[in-house]
């Protein structure tokens, strides 16, 4: 159907009433409760190679960190007190005493956090209802 075919003619107003489909409400803007986490950045550290290699007198190189024998070559092993650690593929070597049992896991230094929010829990009012 054309606009002459309907009899309109020029200037003339044309209502149009059409359902519309209401949408969703506009979400309410988030409040964060804690700052944004600022992500780590590499530090490149100059002379981080001598870490890995010493030179003895007699001129010999000697490796001071191991390999990982999972990973390719080139990939080291973090050393704890009590065990070493591939950070690549999470492979892990546990360091033995002499008698072969694993050393034990060593002390923190640091007091539990647990403790603290255990006696903190005591002392404030339980939410809710009251009981008489």
């Amino acid at each position: 159907m054309t606009i002459a075919e309907a009899g309109i003619v020029d200037e003339s107003s044309i209502d149009a009433l059409l359902v519309l489909d209401g949408g969703k409400r506009k979400r309410k803007k988030k409040v964060y409760t804690k700052p944004k986490r600022i992500p780590h950045k590499h530090k490149k550290r100059p002379k981080a190679v001598l870490e890995y290699y010493s030179v003895e007198p007699s001129g010999k190189i000697k490796k001071l960190k191991s390999e990982s024998p999972v990973c390719k070559a080139g990939t080291y092993m973090a050393d704890h007190p009590d065990r070493l650690v591939c950070g690549k593929s999470g492979y892990t070597l546990f360091k033995l005493t002499a008698d072969g049992n694993r050393m034990p896991i060593p002390k923190q230094n640091k007091p539990s956090s647990a403790a603290p929010a255990a006696e903190a829990k005591k002392a404030a009012p339980a939410k809710g209802k009251k009981k008489k």
